[in-house]
Formats: C-alpha cells, sequence, structure tokens
C-alpha cells in the first residue's frame, strides 16, 4: 500500500510485523501503533511515554517490540535503533523493520555496516515488502537487561496477569 506519491509510510508496514510476530514468533495478543488496534500500549521513557510500533507477548511470556522506519531520511536507520534500544528493559527480544525496496537500495557497505551494528547489538533486522511479507535478515539475541517491573507495566497496559 502507497500513498499517492508512491512511497510508504511506516504505519503500513505494521500489519505485516504482526503477522509475523504473530506466526513466526508465538505472540499472542499483539497490538500496533494503529487506531483500529486496543489497548494502546504507553511506556514511560526519560520524562516522556513511548509507544512502539508493534508490541508482542508469547504464551511464556517473552515480550517482543519491533520499531521501524522509512529510509528516505539519512538518520533513519539510527533513529529506529536507538528507539528500538529505549525499550529494552521492557522486551526479551527487539527487532527494527524497513521496507525492503528502500533497504535494497543502500549500498554495500552500508548494508554490511547496518547489520554488524545490529549483531553487536543484538537487534534483528526485519525487511517488509510492498506485498506486506516479512523477510528476517538477523534474528535478536536474548536481552537479558530486562526489567521486570517495566515487563510487567508493559503486561498491565495489554490486560495480561503480571509475572513475578
Amino acid at each position: 500500500m502507497r500513498n499517492p506519491k508512491g512511497k510508504r509510510h511506516e504505519e503500513q508496514m505494521y500489519r505485516a510485523v504482526k503477522t509475523f510476530l504473530e506466526k513466526d514468533c508465538g505472540c499472542t495478543p499483539v497490538v500496533a501503533d494503529l487506531p483500529e488496534d486496543r489497548p494502546k500500549i504507553h511506556l514511560p521513557r526519560n520524562l516522556n511515554m513511548r509507544d512502539p510500533d508493534v508490541v508482542g507477548v508469547t504464551e511464556t511470556g517473552e515480550v517482543y517490540i519491533a520499531e521501524g522506519k522509512c529510509l528516505r531520511s539519512g538518520e533513519a536507520f539510527d533513529q529506529c535503533v536507538a528507539q528500538a534500544q529505549s525499550l529494552s528493559a521492557f522486551a526479551e527480544y527487539l527487532y527494527v523493520f524497513f521496507p525492503s525496496e528502500e533497504w535494497s537500495r543502500l549500498r554495500h557497505n552500508e548494508d554490511e555496516r547496518n547489520k554488524k551494528l545490529l549483531r553487536q547489538k543484538g537487534i534483528g533486522l526485519l525487511l517488509v515488502d510492498e506485498a506486506d511479507n516479512c523477510e528476517v535478515l538477523l534474528r535478536p539475541d536474548k536481552n537479558k537487561d530486562v526489567d521486570t517491573s517495566k515487563k510487567n507495566e508493559l503486561r498491565r497496559g495489554l490486560g495480561l496477569p503480571v509475572r513475578e
């Protein structure tokens, strides 16, 4: 789905990432920062509230957060990684996602630098194509710095029971 000028919006990738978290990661529930999704997730971060792009929770209680951007602006990749990292206290697994058609236009050295940075940070990488399919380029490492109280805050926001 594209806007009239032929450029994708970040929100147009959310449904594909929701489906990926449901089918590939076994998350239920999964919510995105879309008008029709309820409940809305608002997480406190440095005197502000952050609304993660897509959040999913597995039956065993593991939390996945995915943050996405379109790459048209020069700093979009770095902003997206920073947004994902800012939510690391809430989730065992972090992904970033981008339109595959934009990622494919990166120079080889940019592609390699970006993937190396994500590997170092333990963040997974998804590319979303124009047919709303997700391709996994990198799987995330399990985040060992999850804060149980923050994770429970997210669970409460989803209407799920709190776990110790």
